[in-house]
């Protein structure tokens, strides 16, 4: 996509060309989507962090759920300890 871009510039800026407005629009739209693309990356390896926390917390959750209920003695059959009442 930078070679794109950066040829729709080049482009752009020829005297000679035959459409050097929309060359200069694709370039203009290329850096836009370059741009979003970077931004989508950067939410992705976020919301994997997120995720990853996320489980962990639900995991502990659910550990700390079964020693509540083993500490009152009884089984929640299959419900979280805080939903067994």
């Amino acid at each position: 996509m930078h070679d794109a871009r950066r040829s729709n510039e080049y482009e752009s800026k020829n005297v000679n060309s035959v459409a050097r407005g929309a060359f200069g629009d694709i370039a203009s739209i290329t850096g836009g989507c370059i741009t979003m693309m970077t931004g989508v990356t950067g939410l992705g390896k976020f919301a994997h962090d997120i995720g990853a926390k996320y489980k962990a917390v639900c995991e502990r959750m659910s550990q700390l759920e079964a020693e509540l209920a083993e500490a009152r003695g009884g089984t929640t059959e299959g419900r979280p300890a805080s939903a067994a009442g």
